[in-house]
């Protein structure tokens, strides 16, 4: 119908739509295939609404309504989910566990700060491990489950993080898994291997650009680097023989410089000064500096070599002198020439001459108290001496001493001179006390006076001093005497 109602009094309003309803779809009636788009039909079998949108019949001109519920349950029928910024797998035993994880973070998770009203895929949560909405509240951040339930083929987008721009879908029994992992690695590799920073059409950034340029693909990179490689193939192999020649000659050269033919440098062990030379220059510096050190040594030699000279001068006339005072006539090996030849002989030198004389002295027996050189009559003894030229034996004994034994046979037939000295007024005053010799091996004692007796020793000088009283005094017949006494009582046989 074209007019709704009419005016009778010349009135007429007509719709711009027609309100019309019927059971099943429009589109194939008189109605709805001469209903102005934009009308209305209702299908009384089901409530559902439709509006035509195009002039004409067919159920295809007309479109259909629908309320918020319907379009919440369309919605919640459709697995695609928004995407969201991230996906947490941490496991959580429940959302106030997530919640404790975001704040302590301070929002961060998987190096993403997120905001307020993101969304977080928390796919390690032990029980509905849904999509939840970040909520920021004054710095404290929470999670709020998103309005869509969980469902099975549920699928979701990640935007950011460790898994961006990778796909994830749900089903009951493995929880949410990642879309052809195994490809989204292998691309994740193939970017890499490319250079790439990540998904997108990111055009390569070079590290140099001399031949290529910031921007250019990979494919037109190569084809300018192979270009340049061919233009600079025929100035290298120009360049080879040059550089052959250089070698050759860089090697002759380093080997005259004692270097290796990779230049290395090697010490010179077999000298004093370069064995902890570095290279050549160090070498020059060791040099330079064992050069001065020298030169200091040299000027100090040339004055030592003077004072050294004035020493030898003055060391030559010492050894003349010491040759004087040793008895050398002259230089040379000569031998010494002795003023008499009792023990030692002409040519021996000083060291036989001093064992000649220690021998001797060695053999002079007896007991204690034997000196020489030295006792009361050092004039009477010192001209016989002198006159007989002798060894001699010098006997002291003191008042209460030691009896002293003087065997003139063990002595020898050399001893020409004997002397006593007896202090025999003290002596007799200690009872006990004597004086005696052995003559000819045998011994006769000659207490209480001092008695001397000697054997037949031919040439024997025999000088007896006596301070005290009675002296018995035997000399043989082929001995001389001398005798001297202060006091009386005294017998000579």
């Amino acid at each position: 119908m074209s007019d709704l109602f009419e005016v009778g009094v010349g009135f007429s309003l007509e719709d711009a739509y027609h309100q019309l309803q019927g059971a099943g779809l429009p589109g194939t009636g008189q109605d709805s295939i001469h209903a102005p788009i934009g009308s209305k039909w209702t299908d009384t079998a089901t409530g559902l609404e439709y509006r035509k949108k195009t002039a004409g019949s067919g159920e295809d001109k007309w479109v259909k309504l629908a309320d918020q519920d319907q379009i919440d349950a369309i919605n919640t029928s459709n697995p695609w989910r928004p995407p969201a910024v991230i996906i947490d797998e941490a496991v959580y035993e429940n959302v106030a566990a997530a919640n404790a994880a975001i704040d302590g973070a301070s929002g961060i998770l998987d190096t993403v700060q997120l905001a307020d009203g993101d969304r977080v895929l928390l796919a390690g949560l032990t029980t509905n491990p849904n999509v939840f909405l970040v909520v920021d509240t004054a710095g404290t951040f929470s999670f709020s489950e998103d309005p869509k339930a969980l469902a099975e083929g549920d699928a979701i987008l990640i935007t950011e993080g460790s898994f961006a721009e990778r796909q994830f879908v749900y089903d009951t029994t493995n929880g949410w898994s990642q879309i052809n992992a195994d490809g989204n690695i292998e691309s994740g590799f193939i970017r890499t291997f490319c250079g790439k920073d990540g998904v997108g059409s990111e055009m390569p950034d070079y590290l140099t650009n001399t031949i290529v340029p910031d921007g250019d693909s990979l494919e037109l990179g190569v084809g300018k680097l192979g270009q340049a490689v061919d233009i600079n193939s025929a100035a290298i192999a120009a360049l080879q023989g040059s550089v052959t020649n250089l070698q050759t000659e860089l090697n002759d050269t380093q080997a005259g410089a004692g270097l290796g033919t990779d230049g290395s440098f090697t010490a010179d062990n077999t000298t004093t000064f370069l064995t902890a030379a570095t290279d050549l220059q160090n070498e020059s510096k060791l040099l330079d500096t064992q050069v001065s050190t020298n030169a200091t040594a040299i000027g100090t030699n040339a004055t030592n070599i003077g004072t050294n000279a004035t020493n030898i001068g003055t060391n030559a006339t010492e050894i003349s002198n010491s040759r004087l005072y040793m008895g050398k006539a002259g230089a040379g090996a000569t031998l010494p020439t002795y003023a008499s030849n009792h023990v030692v002989t002409d040519n021996d030198d000083l060291t036989v001459a001093v064992g000649k004389l220690d021998t001797k002295q060695g053999t002079i027996g007896g007991g204690t108290n034997i000196v020489a050189n030295g006792n009361t009559n050092a004039a009477n003894f010192e001209a016989l001496d002198a006159a007989v030229g002798s060894q001699k034996i010098v006997a002291t004994v003191a008042a209460g001493s030691t009896p002293v034994v003087l065997d003139t046979v063990a002595l020898g037939a050399s001893i020409t001179y004997i002397k006593w000295e007896v202090d025999a007024v003290q002596g007799i005053a200690v009872e006990g006390q004597a004086i005696y010799a052995i003559v000819n091996t045998t011994q006769r004692d000659i207490t209480p006076f001092a008695k001397v007796r000697v054997g037949n020793i031919p040439g024997l000088k025999v000088d007896v001093v006596v301070n005290g009283s009675n002296l018995e005094l035997s000399v043989s017949a082929n001995s001389t005497a001398q005798f001297t006494s202060t006091r009386r009582n005294i017998h000579i046989a």
